[in-house]
């Protein structure tokens, strides 16, 4: 382990050092420890998410949100419900790519998800 992530585990755990928990080359995690192992995962994650929206051009992110949205929902699609759940789900989920409206319209009818005529009520 680097000397930034020991620094940051021992933060993250009151002083600990990352030899407390190896028991015998086993690690002895305790139910705080998880909390350690969330917070380490939601930042790799966020920094994950930084790196790949500067590759992806907001076409692709469009496409990625309307196709991950439309697999959890059960809105009925077309509906103007599904419509706002989609842009509100692309505003929480995605904040950080910032994709505007009109891409999620073209990406949901590129993708046939959405097929009426028009897209607002």
């Amino acid at each position: 382990m680097g000397v930034e992530a020991r620094e940051g585990w021992a933060k993250l755990n009151l002083g600990l050092q990352p030899e407390a928990i190896d028991r015998a080359g086993r690690l002895d995690l305790t139910a705080e420890h998880i909390f350690t192992a969330f917070a380490v995962t939601k930042r790799l994650g966020r920094e994950i998410n930084s790196l790949i929206a500067r590759e992806l051009t907001k076409s692709e992110w469009a496409s990625i949100i309307v196709d991950d949205f439309s697999a959890q929902t059960a809105k009925p699609r077309n509906s103007a419900n599904w419509r706002r759940s989609l842009v509100g789900y692309a505003r929480q989920i995605y904040r950080d790519v910032d994709v505007a409206e009109s891409d999620l319209e073209l990406s949901a009818r590129g993708l046939g998800v959405w097929t009426r005529s028009s897209w607002l009520d």
